[in-house]
């Protein structure tokens, strides 16, 4: 008996079939002096041609896909980079340029200010005559009921007020804080337990226990004349009530309006603020201690420096990224598929083809099959008309800012005159940020340039498993494990893996078939030749 695969690899068959074959025997064909291996490989030649055109189809949909998704890779990275709210260079939002800008503040008491953001109007300040702070009651364990401050915060309400205050089954307590009920205390709740749930609620006050003073102490997280302290139910009976505050037991500090003297433009204004973090005309100041300007001191006044190079050297790289993508999606798209001087194009090869060739053949094969593989692609061509139509839509916006749209060798690129941008940058800032971060959901009558790349990126790239972006759908993207399995081009690589496993699955029955037969025919001939022989050996012969 011989094996089926010791058929030699000069037939073009061979290497497919000879794994579909296995380990069958057969026998040899030395009776019939049939070559009844190759005969069976000839039988089923037409189901290995099937099998290596499904196979061929479904790399070439492979390919597809891999130069989709280096496409949308890029994509998204550019996206993660220059659009999202994660990074440091994120172009579509008012906060980088804004931290761009520095305000300093000068004078005799500079110290006694904080200060972000820019106006472009001439603004001073000349006295701080008072903080905000906030409202303090501060209430005694004595008053509280309470003998002594020694393991206070264990006490139960229960043990203070007596059980028979408390309602319900679960002894539930009615007890608030500026008109706001707190939750989930009973009679078994400790004081602790009533300090940590007014702090947790929106009660707007923080409580607190001190054992070396032996007193509660409440504050108004907000700060200003309005701010308010008051209980309600249990609370009211146990701390009393603010307005009532003996001196003794029990003490009250109303909390107060940040008041400064001004000069903005020329014009003097007293300004009164429940905080010391005030907004003036797009300065946020905070104000940390109190002073008055005297005849020998300076003002405070603000200054605003723009840095130029983070912002100039994140755009000149969001530039060189968004060129290399107009040119690989629009190369992809636009460049035809080589032929072969025949006229026939380029199909991926077979097993059998790559046997006979060299990695380096095979390599340059390759290169020349994978050429085109997206011409014509009709979401490709979308998406790079999008992406013109940005840079084209905004051109003379763009440009002022020291950004340009040139067209050359058929793509679309964006190039930066640094000088220009720089004056921009020092002369108005603003005009840089808004053509970049402009949105129209912020009332603007326009998108900026930034808002509407990150709604293409969106669209074309989303990594959502709910809304996939329209080339994530068709070829999936790496960056996102569910994608890869869940494609429009996988289904169909996996349909036609389907199709190539039923091929073969009947060009296995054809070979089982085939070689049954052949077998039988070589026990019959070799049968016939024995008996044969035999009768001449009867005969003398």
């Amino acid at each position: 008996m011989a094996n089926i695969n010791s058929v030699s690899n000069s037939n073009s068959y061979s290497s497919a079939t000879n794994n579909l074959y296995g380990t069958r025997n057969v026998l040899s064909g030395l009776a019939t002096g049939m070559d009844t291996e190759a005969m069976i490989q000839n039988s089923v030649s037409s189901y290995q041609t099937k099998i290596d055109g499904l196979k061929q189809d479904q790399e070439k949909l492979t390919w597809k896909q891999d130069a989709y998704r280096s496409i949308t890779d890029k994509m998204i990275a550019l996206s993660e980079k220059y659009t999202s709210f994660s990074s440091k260079t994120n172009l579509a939002s008012n906060s980088f340029f804004d931290k761009a800008v520095t305000t300093t503040a000068s004078g005799t008491y500079a110290s006694k200010v904080s200060v972000t953001g820019k106006t472009d109007n001439d603004i001073q300040i000349n006295s701080v005559t008072s903080l905000a702070s906030a409202a303090r009651y501060t209430v005694s364990a004595q008053k509280a009921g309470l003998s002594s401050a020694e393991g206070a915060t264990s006490k139960t309400l229960g043990e203070l007020l007596g059980e028979d205050r408390f309602t319900g089954e679960d002894g539930a307590a009615e007890f608030s804080v500026n008109g706001v009920a707190i939750e989930g205390l009973t009679k078994d709740s400790t004081l602790q337990q009533v300090l940590t749930a007014i702090n947790s609620s929106d009660a707007g006050v923080k409580a607190s226990f001190s054992e070396l003073t032996g007193e509660f102490s409440f504050v108004t997280k907000a700060t200003g004349a309005d701010a308010q302290i008051s209980f309600g139910g249990l609370g009211a009976d146990m701390f009393g009530a603010p307005d009532e505050a003996d001196g003794v037991d029990a003490r009250f500090t109303a909390g107060t309006n940040a008041v400064l003297s001004a000069t903005v433009n020329g014009k003097e204004v007293t300004l009164e603020r429940d905080s010391n973090t005030i907004s003036m005309d797009g300065l946020s100041v905070t104000l940390k201690g109190t002073f008055e300007t005297g005849a020998n001191d300076e003002a405070i006044t603000f200054a605003t420096a723009t840095d130029s190079d983070k912002i100039v050297n994140t755009l000149k790289s969001f530039v060189e990224d968004y060129n290399a993508i107009m040119k690989e999606v629009h190369g992809a798209f636009a460049t035809k598929p080589l032929t072969k001087s025949s006229g026939d194009s380029y199909k991926p090869l077979t097993e059998a083809d790559k046997s006979s060739m060299s990695d380096s053949a095979v390599q340059k094969y390759e290169e020349k099959a994978k050429t085109g593989l997206l011409f014509g692609d009709s979401d490709l061509s979308a998406l790079y008309s999008g992406l013109r139509d940005i840079a084209s839509s905004i051109a003379g916006e763009l440009s002022s800012a020291g950004v340009t749209a040139n067209y050359a060798d058929g793509v679309t690129s964006l190039e930066i005159d640094e000088e220009k941008l720089r004056s921009t940058l020092e002369s108005n800032p603003d005009k840089v940020r808004d053509a970049f971060t402009r949105s129209k959901n912020s009332g603007a009558s326009s998108d900026g340039m930034m808002t509407r790349v990150k709604d293409m990126f969106t669209k074309y790239s989303s990594k959502s498993v709910g809304a996939p972006g329209i080339l994530v759908k068709k070829a999936g993207t790496k960056l996102s494990s569910t994608s890869l399995l869940n494609n429009t081009m996988q289904t169909q690589i996996n349909n036609i893996d389907k199709q190539i496993q039923s091929w073969q699955t009947k060009m296995s029955s054809k070979v089982d078939y085939y070689t049954k037969m052949f077998s039988k025919l070589e026990q019959l001939v070799n049968t016939m030749n024995n008996q044969s022989s035999a009768l001449s050996g009867m005969m003398g012969y």
